[in-house]
């Protein structure tokens, strides 16, 4: 433990303290905007509308490929 150390991070009940370098991402205060422009809460009903519309479209092509199989097995026994 370096000096400098123990000046910064004196030892608090037996216990001594490091100082280390860390990377981080610094972001311009220009950005600011943009980042809290993209960071928005969950919105549960355009999520809603998504799975809504995705569910209803495999539905409905399974019932007409369903629908299509029927009559094609109807036309092979006639």
């Amino acid at each position: 433990m370096s000096t400098v150390d123990q000046q910064v991070c004196p030892p608090a009940d037996g216990q001594h303290f490091r100082l280390q370098q860390q990377q981080a991402y610094v972001l311009s205060p220009d950005s600011a905007g943009y980042i809290d422009s993209i960071v928005q809460p969950f919105d549960y009903t355009a999520a809603a509308g998504f799975w809504g519309l995705a569910f209803t479209t495999i539905i409905t092509l399974w019932l007409v490929s369903h629908g299509a199989g029927a009559i094609v097995n109807f036309l092979r026994r006639a």
